[in-house]
């Protein structure tokens, strides 16, 4: 068990009450908890998020992180800060990092984000411009510009573990020579982005992100 995974089995063992070094009861569900977190991205087998939302809101800061293209599911927590940047880590060490929730850097997934500079979609509205840079096999950061246009659909009350958040839904609507793709995020009245869609790249797809805490 590799050190992440100890401090999460840690974290999860804490907030839901199992003894880690108690019974074979304990033990098993301790196990059964942990498999339940663990993302399996690539080519490894899917994994499900098998905690109940009270579960999850017990854990603290946590993201519920599902790869849109084939469903696997993680829970991911912070692990550093930088300004308004945190990044978010899964006991595999799948990282993202996401300026104040909005996706500016992958690790870990095999096509990733270096760096982003995407619009301020809790403001901008119409037209905008979006640059990913990706790692080239030579080595080499490339830069992908996307044309994309903001729009706020109105109120769209989203669930997220268990409890309903009034928000208002936000689509990015984006598209250059390499791809087009639709970005989508539900923001509550004081800027928080609860839940969205958000694009990594061609191979990877969209990952849906949900916020269980403010």
């Amino acid at each position: 068990m590799t050190g992440k995974t100890m401090r999460m089995a840690a974290l999860l063992a804490t907030a839901l009450g199992v003894a880690a070094c108690g019974s074979e009861s304990g033990q098993s569900t301790l196990r059964n908890v942990t498999t339940g977190i663990v993302s399996q991205l690539g080519n490894r087998a899917p994994s499900r998020v098998t905690l109940s939302d009270q579960a999850i809101r017990d854990l603290g800061e946590v993201v519920v992180l599902t790869r849109r293209k084939n469903d696997d599911a993680a829970l991911i927590m912070p692990v550093g800060r930088n300004g308004t940047v945190t990044t978010y880590e899964s006991v595999d060490g799948t990282q993202l990092l996401l300026d104040r929730d909005v996706l500016v850097g992958t690790k870990g997934f095999g096509e990733d984000i270096t760096s982003a500079q995407p619009p301020d979609v809790r403001r901008t509205r119409g037209t905008a411009l979006r640059d990913h840079y990706y790692l080239n096999g030579d080595e080499v950061i490339r830069r992908a510009r996307f044309t994309c246009t903001i729009t706020d659909t109105g109120a769209d009350s989203i669930e997220v573990a268990g409890r309903d958040y009034p928000s208002r839904k936000i689509t990015e609507a984006c598209s250059s020579d390499l791809a087009s793709f639709e970005n989508l995020y539900w923001i509550e009245a004081d800027g928080t982005i609860r839940q969205s869609l958000q694009w990594v790249g061609p191979e990877v797809g969209s990952l849906v992100l949900e916020r269980v805490h403010d």
